[in-house]
């Protein structure tokens, strides 16, 4: 795959219309509380954490790699795209998967995939405030997955406080590298 810059003209019989990339990009993912969106921001923004250079790869079993280790990334936030009475119940999903690859398909083995996941809250409870840019507004929950399978079997969802009992290296963006090599490293 060829990274895209955003200016790519899109072209019709050859001839470049009035409309980049970049205006796709605008058009469709400007709006970064949208639940799929901010899934895709929050492995975005854990890869520049950790220093993960490598485009995104979709229907990898893993969100990312560092080194050999396997990640996946999940995220919430209290604050929605759509009008709420009150901020979402966080929980997040945990199920264990067949893998997939395109040489030879879906996997018989059910697992979960990673080494390691990464949970990412967008914390901020007030809409008026909220803000994902603002990397000081979200809060990461690494826990090895041995940690979870240990705690929780095959249980398919984790619930925002019983995450909380069990991860013991809750940070910030500007110390999720360290914590989570040092976990890895381990």
């Amino acid at each position: 795959m060829t990274e895209k810059t955003g200016n790519e003209n899109f072209t019709s019989k050859g001839i470049p219309k009035d409309f980049i990339l970049q205006d796709f990009w605008r058009w469709c993912a400007s709006d970064l509380l949208d639940n799929t969106l901010r899934g895709t921001l929050a492995e975005f923004i854990v890869a520049k954490a950790l220093g993960i250079e490598a485009p995104q790869e979709n229907w990898s079993a893993y969100d990312l790699k560092l080194d050999n280790w396997k990640i996946e990334v999940k995220a919430a936030a209290y604050v929605q795209s759509w009008s709420q009475k009150k901020p979402s119940t966080i929980t997040y999903s945990i199920r264990p998967t067949r893998a997939w690859t395109s040489k030879g398909g879906r996997s018989d083995i059910v697992k979960r995939q990673s080494d390691i996941y990464i949970f990412c809250l967008l914390s901020e409870k007030d809409k008026e405030k909220v803000n994902p840019l603002d990397l000081d507004q979200w809060d990461f929950y690494p826990v090895l997955t041995s940690i979870l399978t240990e705690k929780l079997s095959n249980q398919g969802t984790i619930a925002l406080s019983v995450l909380q009992k069990i991860c013991n290296n809750k940070c910030n963006y500007e110390s999720l590298y360290s914590i989570v090599t040092s976990m890895l490293n381990q």
